[in-house]
């Protein structure tokens, strides 16, 4: 498959890589759509803590589940999805208090590459 990678400031290549096989609770997704949004336009022009290079690039994406992990009974193949790079962790303080929005671990299971 491809997928493209910042490697520097200002510097995108497409590289060829094996595709991935989804391990348990996790799903294989063939994306559709890709959008560039401001974080992905900083990390262009100046780099990104959270992004070390060279890093897959983009994190907001739509497509169709091409295969499933073991354990993944919420999604079948086939089923259309949307997702977001980072989810909250369920366990830290603020997300016992539901103010999810504020976890402290969100940024511990980001997902980079659309």
């Amino acid at each position: 498959m491809r997928a493209g990678y910042l490697v520097a400031p200002g510097e995108i290549e497409v590289r060829e890589v094996p595709t991935p096989i989804p391990g348990r609770g996790s799903v294989l997704v063939r994306v559709r759509a890709a959008l560039t949004d401001g974080t992905d336009l900083k990390a262009f022009r100046r780099g990104h803590p959270q992004m070390p290079m060279p890093t897959r690039f983009g994190h907001e994406f739509s497509g169709d589940i091409v295969e499933v992990g073991e354990g993944v009974n919420e999604f079948a193949v086939g089923d259309a999805i949307m997702a977001v790079h980072s989810a909250p962790c369920g366990s830290c303080f603020w997300c016992e208090e539901q103010q999810e929005e504020l976890c402290v671990r969100i940024m511990e299971t980001k997902i980079l590459g659309a």
